[in-house]
């Protein structure tokens, strides 16, 4: 299910049975894939050159990447991740804090008996954490709960010359590892060691510290439609060079039927006479240049 969404480089078969709103995903890399049951909502991950690996029935929400250059983002099975902006304070650069939890996680039960969705004790055993690593000291044994741990870090944005705008989610491979590296100590972990020199806020105290206003404009300022024009001229590179690599038309079928009603023939009808355009340039030089296999592609 698609509204208001552009999503390029995912198997179809790995994001078929996912939802995706008010969002952009693209990734040329073969590992990417969005898990069965997945929702995303709000995000723009524009990283052409990176695998971006979701799970099954993971919820993702104001994800905020512009990347041009190599990285791996893997995000375990059953794990809600949600990015939001925080106040700028002394002319300070953006930041944003990433709240991460499993998606079954309860946050006001005591003890806490889970956290990433996996065992909580076995956590701690396997990171080399302790409660102090989680907790202020003044909060007392019986009131620690997931709603007062200080686990979810603050992000910088960050830039770099030719890899674009982006915030370095690489923190969250520790916690991929506990999902993936069964029974490993994962003490000296480089992504363990990242989260931990992370400053990080409770839930309790994000609420006061989110800039709702600058959300908002994030969420409104999501450019899915710019990005068919890069992706037809794609997709006739594809056709004419022969490469085998897929070129279906999921991105323009996603946008038309996310149209409302009254701006359905000012955003499907040019959609689809451009997609059709590109096809037809496609075949008209393809049979020009006597290369037929190309042309019966095309149709």
């Amino acid at each position: 299910r698609r509204f208001g969404t552009f999503i390029s480089g995912f198997p179809t078969e790995t994001s078929r049975y996912s939802t995706a709103l008010n969002s952009v995903l693209v990734s040329k890399s073969t590992g990417s894939a969005i898990g069965e049951g997945s929702v995303i909502e709000h995000s723009f991950m524009n990283c052409p050159n990176s695998t971006i690996e979701i799970g099954e029935r993971c919820l993702l929400s104001g994800i905020r990447m512009n990347f041009n250059g190599c990285s791996s983002i893997h995000i375990p099975s059953g794990l809600c991740l949600q990015m939001l902006p925080l106040k700028k304070s002394n002319g300070k650069k953006k930041s944003y804090i990433c709240i991460c939890l499993g998606v079954d996680d309860p946050i006001k039960d005591v003890p806490v008996k889970t956290i990433f969705g996996m065992d909580f004790q076995c956590v701690l055993q396997r990171s080399g954490l302790t409660e102090s690593d989680i907790w202020d000291e003044i909060i007392p044994s019986s009131r620690r709960m997931l709603w007062n741990a200080k686990i979810h870090p603050i992000l910088h944005h960050s830039s770099s010359k030719g890899d674009g705008s982006h915030v370095d989610l690489t923190y969250l491979n520790w916690i991929h590892e506990l999902y993936t590296q069964n029974d490993i100590d994962l003490k000296s972990s480089s992504g363990l060691k990242h989260w931990k020199s992370l400053r990080k806020l409770s839930i309790s105290e994000i609420r006061e510290n989110v800039d709702a206003s600058a959300e908002a404009l994030h969420r409104r300022s999501i450019p899915s439609g710019k990005f068919v024009e890069s992706r037809l001229s794609e997709i006739s590179e594809i056709l004419m060079n022969r490469k085998h690599e897929p070129c279906n038309f999921d991105f323009v079928f996603d946008l038309v039927s996310s149209s409302s009603s009254e701006n359905m023939s000012s955003i499907s009808r040019p959609l689809v006479s451009q997609s059709l355009r590109t096809l037809d340039s496609v075949a008209f030089k393809a049979i020009k240049e006597k290369s037929y296999d190309i042309a019966g592609r095309v149709f």
